[in-house]
């Protein structure tokens, strides 16, 4: 039973973000991208939240961290990691430049889709971390509110391997670090 409902919310997830084209569907290439050309890293097959889905032998926890964001935070938080602005907005279809006017994601969205925030914040930059006291502290938030529409849905190693990649991103610590629940705590941030 639990597995059916693990393929029935996949099946909910793969059709609001199919539906509305956002989910590892890269933007409109820009003229310096022209003739190259991205796959989707994903198939129906797969179970994007399990953290198998994402390692290979020897990959670094940030490498990890980073296929995670390509598949659950990018399209919100953008290839920059500075969140959904206009300039990343103006990269999609323009058919799925305004979000909420698609109204995948709008307040009257359908059964298949889900509301974002209008306001999307950096998660790369000089102050994007700095709301949080430690490293711990934004592997907690990020556990407790993201991926926006299935908050807490990740195994927990992708958590943490998402928290290293944006230490990484923000040079807080090396490509190599391993973090966790014994050294996370650590690592400060701000406050």
């Amino acid at each position: 039973m639990n597995r059916l409902r693990v393929f029935a919310a996949i099946g909910v997830l793969l059709i609001t973000v199919g539906g509305c084209h956002i989910w590892r569907v890269r933007p409109s290439a820009t003229p310096e991208q022209e003739g190259r050309t991205t796959e989707l890293s994903i198939s129906p097959e797969d179970d994007i939240t399990r953290y198998s889905h994402y390692i290979e032998p020897g990959m670094a926890q940030a490498q990890v961290g980073a296929r995670v964001y390509g598949d659950w935070c990018i399209a919100c938080h953008a290839d920059t990691g500075l969140g959904l602005t206009g300039d990343w907005l103006g990269q999609w279809d323009p058919d799925h430049q305004n979000c909420w006017q698609a109204k995948c994601h709008s307040v009257d969205h359908p059964s298949d889709g889900f509301v974002i925030p209008r306001s999307v914040p950096a998660v790369v930059g000089a102050s994007a971390l700095g709301s949080f006291e430690s490293a711990a502290d934004l592997q907690a938030y990020i556990k407790a509110k993201m991926p926006y529409s299935e908050k807490g849905g990740l195994d927990d190693r992708m958590y943490w391997a998402l928290t290293s990649y944006l230490l990484n991103r923000n040079g807080i610590t090396p490509n190599t670090a391993q973090i966790g629940p014994d050294n996370a705590a650590l690592i400060r941030l701000g406050r």
